[in-house]
């Protein structure tokens, strides 16, 4: 086998190990600094498979960057959470009313009932 097989013939730009300059603005902008300027993780990690990926697109098109680094940036999945709260609060309110999951005066912490002939509170 030719060695040419075994090797990437790509011409790398100026900007090869620096995501910063082809990563676009916002969000995708702050991903790459934080690739940037983190430290290098350990070599055949996870994290170094995602360097090694993000130097591929890197070599190519900044398109192609951005958007992976769009991917890993998690802007998309921000509101998850807050969806999930969502749909708790709309799945409680067709089980039980929000009038009738209030606490009532003599349960819970604050107004607990005490047992008669016992005060609470300053005399």
């Amino acid at each position: 086998m030719p060695a040419q097989n075994f090797t990437s013939r790509q011409a790398i730009g100026g900007f090869a190990l620096a995501y910063r300059p082809n990563a676009g603005q916002g969000n995708t902008y702050a991903v790459a600094s934080a690739l940037d300027v983190g430290s290098f993780p350990a070599q055949f990690s996870d994290m170094d498979g995602i360097y090694n990926s993000l130097d591929a697109l890197n070599f190519s098109s900044p398109s192609a960057l951005q958007m992976a680094l769009k991917q890993l940036g998690g802007e998309a999945y921000a509101d998850y959470g807050y969806m999930r709260l969502t749909s708790a609060r709309q799945f409680l309110d067709v089980i039980a009313p929000a009038d009738a999951r209030r606490p009532r005066a003599g349960t819970g912490r604050g107004g607990a009932a005490q047992p008669h002939g016992t005060r609470r509170g300053p005399s």
